[in-house]
């Protein structure tokens, strides 16, 4: 499945719950995940990619750095994973 379609189930399953799933850009930085989600209470990031692909050396890079200062990073590549990321 092409990544735009499961980066729009994402966002419609986060609205669906009454939770924000904002669009993350950052230009000083290369690798940041796609999508910052705020729902129950909670904050993580994820990057969402097509159907059995991976994340970037880069990527992962970025996401190790963001993990180890304690956040949460979550990576998607289908609506199943979607589903039980939010479950």
């Amino acid at each position: 499945m092409r990544e735009s379609l499961i980066e729009s189930y994402l966002v419609d399953q986060v609205k669906r719950r009454k939770g924000i799933c904002w669009k993350w850009v950052s230009p000083s930085r290369n690798g940041v995940p796609d999508r910052i989600v705020i729902i129950d209470g909670r904050v993580f990031f994820v990057e969402v990619k097509a159907t059995g692909k991976l994340p970037t050396p880069q990527q992962l890079h970025v996401h190790g750095v963001m993990a180890a200062a304690g956040a949460e990073v979550f990576t998607v590549d289908s609506k199943e994973a979607i589903d039980a990321l939010l479950a």
